[in-house]
């Protein structure tokens, strides 16, 4: 389906199909659809094939004959707001286009449109009417640069060449009632442009718009009881928005080959195959489609360049071969599958996948579904699957489950086999076989609100992992977990309850990193190497405290320091124990002012644990958190917690250059945001365009904000940008001031993402604490760091 494609971008996207769509998206290099209904009852075929960039906006199609090749090599193919209704085949409407876009068009012809706009230079309609009864032959063939407006033509005899081999021509409100041939009309010329174009036919356009260099159609409406013919056959860039097509024959190659085809808002209804609609396409994106089709869909996607799924709904009864194998990027949003046959290589080797609120509902095998995958993302996923997943993960590159539901009866086999980052936040998986080497040698595994019902064994589920968080965990298991997390790089659990009746075996042998809180394990046989060779092991019951960085025979003199997150409203500090690891505080402390209505998912009791040191004035141990909604369910009030490691859930993501003064007297504080280095390319192309926004809080309230302006597609971007905040000389010392510098991403196509963050305040540490106190002991004097710029997580209970 997303075999090697380039770049491919659906949204809102449902189909429901019976068959195969063949080829649909093969090898297509960016395909973009919004808004896309498609009702087909047979085969899409190469709907797209080899088309450079396809994009359908607002486009409803009713087809009951095959597209073949609708938008077969289309160089670049826009729809917007065209609306066809055709009972015939297109046959090449928009093969090899160079360039056609279509807006606010209404046509209206009961015959083939022929080779209307093949091989169209640049066409543009705009606001076009025209009532033809005849062909119009050649009406735009070849045309350089053809631009109607405003043009109300009656005419009872042939235009003959009226606009034959003209340089431009421009129609503006063109209404054209002509009940003979047009001829050659617009016969070779530059530039054709239709605006609000609106067509009744009863004959053939012939080669309306054939080798037009561009063609543009706005608010296109076509009513056609006849082929199409090689309408827009190789144009250089066809758009079409806001499309409805309604056609009972075969499309033929009517975006065949397509460069740039771009559909939004498309509804297909179509009960014969599509061929090779979107086969080979360049650029094809989806956005809100709703596909029926009653055949398959083979190839649909296979080996386009970047393909990008939202919101779809596809309901398959045969096989999706290799749906979207090889895919280079495949986005899915809000995608709902139902199929009843395998997968097979669905993302088989894809190079990113992003699957966001995903349902499936499989009764066969997966196979590679997502074998070999670069990046794979998956949010919300629910899947209800009988068979074997195979490889569905396997050597995936990066994989990220967000909110995952499984229910499968076979084994998963190879499901995340050789992952390079594995995450899975809320996972429900109630499995009867074994998973095999789910997780094997994945590179990054994190797993939160995870339960887990197996009644086999797990094989190597975790084994050689690079990083394996696992958050709120309840496994119940009748068998041996094997390797489940063996020479895991770090491994950390958190609300673990696990009852196992065999062994766990080296469950955490030689892991890197390995911490557990509150962990209740019911095990009848052995351990094994649990925690065999581990690096770290941290469990906070008041023992084994060590300070990473530090060696190990260095004095630990800790003590523990509580706030209420989010705001930090409340805080707490203990008294500091001298030269133990195992210190007892028995502290004693209470929060008042808690408002029950108040209490949500985020509220917490955050711990975090500190070491005084004459080297420095402190050292972080870790940090931990429960709860407030879970205290009441604490067996007897009780919970045992262990202090995780920074660096487990804060990575390093770059640095920014920051400085700072503080003016007491003007009652002001200003920073400079100066510069960053070494971003990371968060983006699925590569790219980043960062800037910096920073927020002021006063006790957990925001009180000012300010951004500076984003800079293009550079990983060392520099600012020079000054903010200034107001404060309240009645609090001189700032205390209950937090400021965060988020450094973020602006992507044109997926919007806004957090790269990382730097906090400045008194409850900052480590260098930004010491950045803090430079601001505060010497007012009036700028000062400036460099400061790690950290993505962080959430720490829960």
């Amino acid at each position: 389906m997303l075999s090697n494609p380039g770049i491919f971008v659906f949204k809102t996207v449902k189909t429901e199909v019976s068959a195969s769509l063949g080829a649909m998206l093969s090898n297509a290099g960016i395909c973009v659809f919004k808004t896309v209904k498609t009702e087909v009852s047979a085969s899409l075929g190469a709907m797209l094939s080899n088309a450079g960039i396809c994009v359908f906006k607002t486009v409803k199609t009713e087809v009951s004959a095959s597209l073949g090749a609708m938008l077969s090599n289309a160089g670049i193919c826009v729809f917007k707001t065209v609306k066809t209704e055709v009972s015939a085949s297109l046959g090449a409407m928009l093969s090899n286009p160079g360039i056609c876009v279509f807006k606010t068009v209404k046509t209206d012809v009961s015959a083939s449109l022929g080779a209307m706009l093949s091989n169209a230079g640049i066409c543009v309609f705009k606001t076009v009417k025209t009532e033809v009864s005849a062909s119009l032959g050649a009406m735009l063939s070849n045309a350089g640069i053809c631009v109607f407006k405003t043009v109300k033509t009656e005419v009872s005899a042939s235009l003959g060449a009226m606009l034959s081999n003209a340089g431009i021509c421009v129609f503006k409100t063109v209404k054209t009632e002509v009940s003979a041939s047009l001829g050659a009309m617009l016969s070779n010329p530059g530039i054709c442009v239709f605006k609000t174009v609106k067509t009744e036919v009863s004959a053939s356009l012939g080669a309306m718009l054939s080798n037009a260099g561009i063609c543009v159609f706005k608010t296109v409406k076509t009513e056609v009881s006849a082929s199409l013919g090689a309408m827009l056959s190789n144009p250089g860039i066809c758009v079409f928005k806001t499309v409805k097509t309604e056609v009972s024959a075969s499309l033929g190659a009517m975006l065949s080959n397509a460069g740039i085809c771009v559909f939004k808002t498309v509804k297909t209804e179509v009960s014969a195959s599509l061929g090779a609609m979107l086969s080979n396409p360049g650029i094809c994106v989806f956005k809100t489609v709703k596909t029926e089709v009653s055949a398959s869909l083979g190839a649909m996607l296979s080996n386009p360049g970047i393909c990008v799924f939202k919101t779809v709904k596809t309901e398959v009864s045969a096989s999706l071969g290799a749906m979207l194998s090889n895919a280079g990027i495949c986005v899915f949003k809000t995608v709902k599958t139902e199929v009843s046959a395998s997968l097979g290589a669905m993302l088989s080797n894809a190079g990113i996948c992003v699957f966001k609120t995903v349902k499936t509902e499989v009764s066969a095998s997966l196979g590679a579904m997502l074998s070999n995958a670069g990046i794979c993302v998956f949010k919300t996923v629910i899947t209800e699957a009988s068979a074997s997943l195979g490889a569905m993960l396997s050597n995936a590159g990066i994989c990220v489950f967000k909110t995952v539901k499984t229910e499968v009866s076979a084994s998963l086999g190879a499901m995340l086999s050789n992952a390079g980052i594995c995450v899975f936040k809320t996972v429900k998986t109630e499995v009867s076989a074994s998973l095999g080497a789910m997780l094997s040698n994945a590179g990054i595994c994190v797993f939160k609100t995870v339960k887990t019902e197996v009644s086999a064994s797990l094989g190597a589920m975790l084994s050689n992992p690079g990083i394996c968080v696992f958050k709120t965990v309840k496994t119940e298991v009748s068998a041996s977990l094997g390797a489940m997390l063996s020479n895991a790089g770090i491994c950390v659990f958190k609300t673990v309850k696990t009852e196992v009746s065999a062994s766990l075996g080296a469950m955490l042998s030689n892991a890197g990193i390995c911490v557990f809180k509150t962990v209740k394990t019911d095990v009848s046989a052995s351990l094994g190497a649990m925690l065999s060779n581990a690096g770290i092991c941290v469990f906070k019951t008041a023992q084994g405290l060590i300070i990473p960085g530090i060696p190990k025979d260095i004095e630990v003199n800790p003590y523990v320091k509580a706030f209420l997150v989010p705001g930090r409203t409340f805080k707490y500090r203990t008294k500091t124990l001298r030269n133990t690891k195992n210190p007892l505080f028995l502290d004693k402390f209470s929060i008042k002012d808690i408002v029950p209505s108040e209490i949500s998912e985020e509220s917490a009791l955050e711990f975090q644990v500190y070491s005084s040191h004459h080297v420095s004035r402190r050292h972080l141990v870790g940090v931990g958190s429960v709860r407030l909604m879970d205290v009441d369910h604490l067996p007897g009030g009780q919970t045992e917690l262990i202090i995780m490691p920074q660096t487990v859930y804060r990575l390093h993501q770059g640095d920014l250059h920051l400085s700072g003064c503080y003016q007491p007297v003007a009652g002001k504080i200003v920073f400079n945001i100066l510069e960053a280095r070494n971003l990371p390319r968060v983006s699925l192309l590569g790219a980043i365009n960062p800037y910096v926004k920073v927020e002021m809080y006063v006790n957990g309230m925001r009180e000012g904000k300010s951004k500076c302006k984003v800079r293009q597609n550079t990983q060392d971007p520099v600012w020079h940008h000054q903010v200034v905040f107001e404060i309240n000389r009645e609090n001189p010392k700032l205390l209950g001031h937090v400021f965060v510098f988020h450094v973020l991403h602006k992507d044109m196509m997926t919007g806004v993402h957090k790269i990382g963050q730097v906090d400045l305040g008194w409850y900052s540490h480590g260098e930004q604490l010491e950045h803090w106190y430079e601001i505060m002991e010497h007012p009036h004097r700028s000062s400036d760091f460099w400061h790690a710029i950290i993505k962080t997580g959430k720490i829960a209970s």
